[in-house]
């Protein structure tokens, strides 16, 4: 089998640690479109060789779902999201994502899908026959789980909404270049709790794999099942209520994919067991710091509970642990993990440059920071109109305040080699 074949359109295992036909065409014409974006805010830039820069969203239940969303809106108002090439997303960040890169042309309508995500978290109700009958038809699925359950009976409850819809879908809203490439992740649990290779696990609308060990199938038959890198049972598409939820934090079996050389610690697994990243890094620096995605500035907004630097210092270790450059986490004082700045940069030599954005932090919240925590806990389960807005309004902020310090970093990071 040629290991660069494409992964979409074929039912073989792609084994290369390349990028997806599908993500190459996607961002080369989204590159266009931040050139057009730089150029029309007069920014210098290397005509051939402009770098990539990632907005994460971190983990963080419906805080995350929210906030996120509130800070597309505001990067996008500030004219910042048209130079993004990537948004990742980790648990709660991916339920925003994955309602709004359905849309063909989200980034021009993202004050509409943000009054539709307030109106479905607040107004919308949960349907138990439809729930009961999602239920009842995966019950004949083989690897039938408690994710399941959780999928349809839990997470459609928080989030009010059944979406039938597939990640597949979402190749037109990618492949058009008017938005940032969409990246999902995901752990791999026995990995993890192992220490091997290929413990993280990501999602684009067009390719499932794991980075780490090379190997790949098209989107459209994740949990069909493979054997020696050729599919052997294709099984119906997973819809997004049901990745919504093991994108979160429960376990889903997928039939796996084994059987080359190059998936060796995998091959005596007939499935995979996926995770919420939030039991490693609860932000996708893993996925986001693959050389082949050339990224340079990250722009990483952190909607997790407790210390506001966990992130970035796992991030951190993650990196030196593997041999990948990432810059030095310093200059945090002792006070700022309970009373943080809206935003810290990270600069290293040969690294990507990192901005850092704790949710609720002290140019925001003034001396409410403890109050906005004790609010908006990760397990809040319903919001209320008022607090939805509270939520935005501070998300929305963080964006206003470092906007002169995002753009200082966007034309260092685009800047022209002297």
């Amino acid at each position: 089998m040629d290991a660069d074949a494409a992964g979409q359109g074929t039912d073989k295992v792609r084994f290369s640690k390349s990028l997806s036909k599908g993500e190459k065409v996607s961002t080369a014409f989204r590159k266009e479109k931040i050139k057009e974006a730089l150029d029309a805010l007069g920014i210098p830039y290397d005509w051939g060789t402009v770098p990539n820069i990632a907005v994460m969203g971190s983990g963080g239940g419906l805080r995350a779902t929210i906030a996120l969303c509130g800070t597309l809106v505001e990067l996008k108002n500030q004219n910042i999201l048209d130079c993004i090439m990537y948004l990742t997303g980790v648990s709660g960040s991916t339920w925003c994502m994955s309602s709004i890169c359905k849309t063909e042309n989200w980034t021009e309508r993202l004050k509409e899908l943000e009054k539709h995500q307030r109106e479905t978290l607040t107004e919308s109700q949960w349907n138990f026959e439809t729930a009961a009958n999602a239920l009842m038809k995966a019950t004949n699925d083989e690897n039938y789980s408690l994710t399941d359950f959780w999928s349809y009976f839990i997470v459609y409850q928080l989030l009010n909404e059944f979406d039938e819809s597939t990640l597949p879908e979402q190749r037109r809203s990618s492949e058009n270049g008017k938005n940032p490439y969409p990246i999902y992740a995901a752990l791999n649990i026995k990995s993890y709790e192992e220490n091997l290779p290929g413990t993280w696990f990501e999602f684009t609308p067009h390719e499932v794999g794991i980075p780490d060990l090379g190997a790949y199938i098209d989107t459209k038959y994740f949990g069909s099942v493979f054997e020696n890198g050729q599919m052997i049972e294709e099984k119906e598409e997973k819809n997004i209520s049901y990745l919504q939820d093991y994108l979160r934090s429960f376990q889903v079996r997928m039939a796996a994919y084994s059987g080359g050389e190059e998936v060796d610690n995998l091959s005596s697994e007939r499935t995979l067991s996926l995770i919420d990243p939030g039991m490693d890094i609860n932000i996708a620096y893993p996925l986001i710091l693959r050389p082949e995605r050339n990224v340079k500035l990250i722009l990483s907004f952190d909607f997790s509970s407790g210390n506001p630097f966990e992130t970035v210092e796992k991030a951190a270790d993650h990196c030196a642990k593997h041999g990948i450059r990432f810059p030095k986490i310093d200059g945090i004082k002792p006070e700022d993990k309970k009373n943080p700045s809206g935003c810290y940069i990270f600069r290293g030599r040969d690294a990507p440059t990192v901005m850092h954005f704790p949710l609720f932090n002290k140019e925001n919240c003034l001396d409410k920071i403890e109050e906005y925590r004790i609010q908006f806990v990760t397990l809040k389960m319903k919001y209320t109109n008022g607090e939805i807005e509270k939520l935005l309004a501070a998300a929305k902020k963080n964006v206003v305040n470092a906007q002169q310090k995002i753009w200082e970093e966007i034309g260092r990071a685009v800047a022209p080699s002297p």
